[in-house]
């Protein structure tokens, strides 16, 4: 009876620790801050994950952060697939955008290239020669 009181004891014990310490899962990047379903660790987004808030993103996350590969949606009409370093457009990437023409159709316009400190650079970025 000892060793059953014991083994209960324990697991209560583990279930109560378990439970002070899953703190809801924290986006950092303010955009993104109102709800997030993924991955966490230490009570921040990290690993893959989707985000929401002005903005929406799937992707991955690091530190809170979109940090690595995924999509990001600024609004109805624009998008940016690709590499993100704390929430910035950094490096390989293709932005889209919905262009409406004089006649009123709406088309996709896609810029395809390198950016870096979330500005274009181009089809090519060297950072150094």
């Amino acid at each position: 009876m000892k060793n059953k009181m014991f083994i209960l004891c324990c697991l209560l014990t583990v279930l109560l620790v378990k439970a002070q310490s899953a703190e809801p899962c924290k986006v950092s990047f303010a955009p993104l801050s109102q709800r997030y379903d993924g991955e966490c660790k230490k009570g921040q987004a990290s690993g893959k994950g989707e985000a929401w808030g002005e903005h929406h993103y799937i992707g991955e996350f690091k530190n809170g952060s979109p940090n690595g590969k995924g999509t990001y949606y600024y609004n109805d009409s624009e998008s940016y697939t690709g590499n993100l370093q704390d929430g910035l457009r950094e490096g390989k990437g293709q932005m889209t955008y919905k262009i409406t023409d004089k006649q009123g159709v709406s088309k996709d316009s896609i810029v395809q290239g390198y950016w870096s400190g979330d500005i274009y650079r181009g089809k090519s970025y060297t950072t150094y020669k």
